[in-house]
């Protein structure tokens, strides 16, 4: 019967479309995954940067966080006699 072939060539295309789908899915959370590996890896990076970058000016920074008031101080005197 023409009917029944034409019927089960859609359903055949039918479950052809449904795997692809789902190939696409799949495809889609890995480059997902592999997204979000990168951005931790390219996090965790900068981190050891800013982290080793610190540590030769950690006095500096610490000195700037106990006395921020102090370098702000020091940049208005700095512009003070300019103005004079």
């Amino acid at each position: 019967d023409y009917y029944t072939t034409l019927h089960h060539h859609y359903h055949y295309r039918h479950q052809e479309v449904i795997l692809l789908d789902n190939h696409i899915k799949k495809t889609k959370t890995k480059i997902q995954a592999i997204q979000n590996i990168l951005v931790q890896a390219l996090t965790k990076i900068i981190i050891i940067i800013i982290i080793q970058r610190l540590k030769k000016k950690k006095y500096l920074l610490f000195f700037f966080l106990t006395q921020p008031f102090f370098f702000f101080s020091q940049t208005k005197k700095k512009k003070n006699p300019k103005k004079k």
